[in-house]
């Protein structure tokens, strides 16, 4: 399908359209990320000792699961932007989106970190929803996330869990997004 944007409406999401800038980055949460400690936090090695060197672990995986298991699924990230980035601001108005993560036997913990890294990073108001597409996964890992543990995380995102394949997303993604298309 190819969008012809000429046919489209004009939408007001450039400079120059009288559109008012924001700082959209929680400074208070980078503050308090840029503190933690512990396990994993900043994006630092678990010290493993050689009983924690799991080979089937990689096997299954690609990574330790074992020590992905034990890092906090609410873990911190350095920043790692360029110095500059800290203070450039963006549109005060912008469309919301929806997050689509494929994934194919991914270990429960990772997956589950990469939804929490998701919401706590990004502005609630731009996400419309965040959809896994499980591509034919035979560990049937994902399902517990429809229980309502999801709901106490992020009432306000909700959380669609695509169990058909990869490529069947391909085919339909343009009805599985409740983000507006542009």
């Amino acid at each position: 399908m190819v969008l012809d944007l000429r046919s489209h409406p004009k939408k007001k999401f450039f400079l120059g359209d009288e559109q008012k800038l924001k700082d959209w980055h929680d400074k208070e949460t980078i503050r308090r990320d840029a503190q933690r400690v512990g396990n994993g936090e900043q994006g630092k090695p678990y010290p493993m000792t050689d009983a924690e060197r799991v080979d089937q672990a990689y096997r299954e995986n690609g990574f330790n699961i074992y020590v992905s298991d034990k890092i906090s699924l609410n873990r911190s990230i350095p920043d790692i932007r360029h110095p500059n980035c800290n203070s450039k601001r963006y549109l005060e108005t912008l469309p919301n989106t929806s997050i689509i993560i494929p994934f194919h036997n991914e270990g429960w913990s990772s997956l589950l970190r990469t939804v929490h890294s998701v919401l706590n990073r990004s502005p609630p108001e731009l996400v419309a929803e965040i959809v896994l597409v499980d591509d034919f996964s035979d560990r049937g890992i994902c399902w517990p996330l429809q229980s309502q543990c999801w709901f106490d995380l992020n009432p306000e995102a909700p959380l669609k869990l695509l169990p058909y394949g990869i490529t069947c997303y391909w085919f339909s993604r343009l009805q599985i997004g409740t983000a507006p298309q542009r």
